[in-house]
């Protein structure tokens, strides 16, 4: 945990670098960010903020599907995979080379299109909170009785903790969509997640560090 936290102090530095050059390019117009979060209406904002989650979904999966290739793993992204446990520490626990491709989505979306300084706050609130979630190693995801996710479009907690455990597989952030559209799930996805919610049912701790290590195992 102590490498983990180094590498967020880092990972937040670089953020924040990046944080400053979207203030200063919107002080010199070049970004059209605006104050009233209704300036253009409800309506654009609830887009607004679904487009800026939905392409964040789609920039994570295509730039952490290269950084596995063979290549270029061990300069974008072994850190991050050093972790086999997640732990909330573990969420940007980056490369530099992997945060700055991180960091550089939000102002190439702000290029793309308006947005309010609450939308911009409300996405990056929920990429640091699902992101901090997906690697808190408990599961907190709801499931129906049969253990199947209860919404199959989000990814869950041990949607990602498999993919510390095995990195070939579930490479999506925030929804299933690409890792079903490109490539399988994990196959003991259903049943990892089933095992995890039969034990916090059991009064144990859902989705525990033996969830990786036996997955890994088998």
């Amino acid at each position: 945990m102590s490498r983990e936290i180094l590498a967020s102090l880092r990972t937040v530095l670089i953020f924040s670098l990046v944080g400053l050059a979207i203030a200063l390019s919107e002080r010199l117009g070049w970004l059209a960010i605006y104050e009233d979060p209704l300036e253009r209406g409800l309506p654009y904002l609830l887009f607004n903020l679904t487009v800026l989650i939905v392409l964040h979904d789609a920039w994570f999966y295509w730039t952490h599907k290269i950084m596995h290739c063979p290549g270029l793993f061990r300069w974008f992204h072994r850190l991050h995979h050093r972790s086999h446990n997640p732990s909330p520490w573990t969420s940007y626990a980056f490369d530099a080379s992997e945060a700055a491709v991180n960091a550089i989505y939000l102002p190439l979306a702000l290029l793309l299109m308006p947005t309010s300084l609450l939308a911009a706050f409300l996405f990056v609130a929920h990429m640091m909170l699902r992101n901090a979630v997906g690697h808190c190693g408990y599961e907190v995801f709801p499931a129906r009785r049969d253990g199947r996710p209860l919404i199959g479009w989000l990814t869950t907690v041990t949607h990602h903790d498999l993919h510390h455990a095995r990195p070939r597989w579930n490479l999506g952030l925030y929804f299933t969509g690409w890792d079903r559209l490109m490539s399988p799930e994990d196959p003991s996805y259903h049943a990892a997640l089933a095992r995890a919610v039969g034990k916090s049912a059991q009064g144990n701790l859902p989705g525990s560090p033996a969830l990786a290590e036996s997955v890994s195992k088998g």
